[in-house]
């Protein structure tokens, strides 16, 4: 039988290796952009022609403001890379819902 102290010793050991197998490791999820809500973090994957100058491709926008028109579906707002807000269309495909 082991002792309290050698148990206590090999818990330890196990809990460094798990604390090493996940350092740095942080798991992203998507959800819809029909469920934007503000406060969201969209990441922009496919960087389209006319938004090379104001957006980043693979950067992280924080959803400012949400409108559901009814017609079109959501329109959510952003701040660019130059500071202004832009609205997008849910059905943009630039753009993926972060969760953490």
């Amino acid at each position: 039988m082991i002792s309290r102290e050698e148990y206590n010793k090999a818990l330890d050991i196990v809990e460094a290796f798990n604390k090493q197998l996940f350092i740095g490791v942080v798991v992203r999820s998507f959800k819809p952009l029909s469920k934007v809500e503000i406060g969201d973090y969209v990441k922009c994957e496919n960087l389209h022609q006319q938004n090379k100058t104001c957006l980043t491709s693979g950067k992280e926008y924080e959803v400012i403001d949400v409108y559901d028109t009814e017609y079109r579906g959501f329109l959510f707002y952003i701040i660019d890379d130059n500071g202004k807000k832009k609205r997008y269309f849910d059905k943009n495909r630039q753009f993926k819902i972060v969760v953490a």
